[in-house]
């Protein structure tokens, strides 16, 4: 459906409902007290091997459907190889999520999530019982999926294996549907001040629906500049085979300081589930990758009241806008919360 509400009162699509951005969110500033729930442009750029970006969706049971809660994205890289990462929410600043062994090959989990967006909740530190690779924990659920690699770069998604209990005995909350992440060695500021060229590559997308998401795939390209600083003519698109479809046209940023980091900011952002929605939150980050700005790479994600998207998408210096072969693999709905609320 196309219902759409304001930031007052719940809302309802397609069946699912989200909460409001506005509920608690002056409790919530209150118990921001740690430097890494906020991804502010003072933070040093990080570089490394292992360096990159994620983004997810958070859901909320309610005991009678799933709620779009809060959307995450980090705003600047992170270096997947440190004890633990975060991102920020993109709808209120008072909102996080952070993972821990996030390091290539190995098991990562959910640390801590926070929102203020869909009303006040803190899952405090959880240490490694929310893992997003479950092979050993609920049937069905798939293991970390790697959807792709060059020689310097790796991509794929993560999905929790089990809900978080909320506050009471019902409401419960998972990153059910995709977050995506890309990662890998950075291009060096000496070598990324020079460059000059056009990108462009596969790009993969989930449309929220809270049980699975709608998969979307297809492309991206651009036009860097890194002695100007700029980023122009960035253009991403993504579909599902059930619909929805997410896109960017013609969008513009800028690179971080002296790196060959980047935020996209102009252009025309677009989420489709029947109707067009433009985002009243969006976030697109990235960096080139290589020791010679050989490959490309970053998160985004955006959302419109109760619809949002997040996704990834990786190209090549000189490279075509070709999508990826095929679907990522189909995700089963994830298993009753109300077993996880449990006392």
């Amino acid at each position: 459906g196309d219902t759409q509400t304001g930031e007052d009162g719940d809302t309802q699509t397609g069946g699912t409902s989200t909460d409001t951005t506005a509920d608690n969110a002056e409790a919530g500033a209150a118990d921001l007290n740690q430097n890494m729930t906020t991804q502010s442009n003072q933070q040093p750029v990080v570089t490394g091997s292992w360096v990159g970006y994620f983004s997810a969706l958070l859901t909320k049971y309610d005991g009678e459907g799933a709620n779009l809660t809060d959307v995450y994205t980090n705003s600047s890289r992170v270096n997947f190889s440190a004890d633990e990462v975060s991102g920020s929410s993109i709808v209120t600043a008072d909102g996080f999520i952070s993972a821990t062994d996030t390091r290539q090959d190995g098991t990562a989990y959910i640390k801590r999530i926070k929102t203020v967006a869909g009303g006040l909740f803190d899952s405090g530190d959880l240490g490694t019982t929310r893992p997003m690779d479950n092979s050993d924990n609920t049937s069905g659920w798939p293991t970390n999926d790697q959807l792709g690699s060059n020689a310097y770069m790796e991509w794929g998604f993560w999905r929790m294996s089990s809900w978080v209990p909320g506050v009471g005995s019902t409401p419960a909350y998972a990153i059910t549907d995709r977050a995506y992440y890309v990662g890998g060695e950075v291009t060096p500021d000496a070598a990324a001040a020079g460059i000059v060229g056009s990108y462009a590559g596969p790009a993969w997308g989930t449309y929220y629906n809270g049980w699975g998401g709608y998969d979307m795939i297809g492309t991206f390209s651009c036009n860097v500049n890194v002695p100007a600083g700029t980023v122009s003519s960035f253009n991403l698109s993504v579909s599902g085979i059930e619909g929805p479809t997410a896109s960017i046209a013609n969008g513009s940023g800028t690179f971080v300081g002296s790196s060959g980091e980047f935020k996209i900011t102009g252009g025309t952002w677009v989420l489709n589930e029947g109707s067009p929605l433009s985002p009243i939150e969006k976030s697109l980050n990235g960096s080139l990758y290589g020791p010679n700005g050989e490959h490309i790479g970053g998160a985004w994600a955006m959302r419109y009241v109760n619809s949002a998207a997040v996704g990834i998408f990786v190209g090549d210096k000189g490279g075509t806008a070709t999508p990826p072969a095929a679907y990522p693999p189909p995700l089963p709905p994830p298993p009753d919360p109300n077993g996880a609320v449990a006392p």
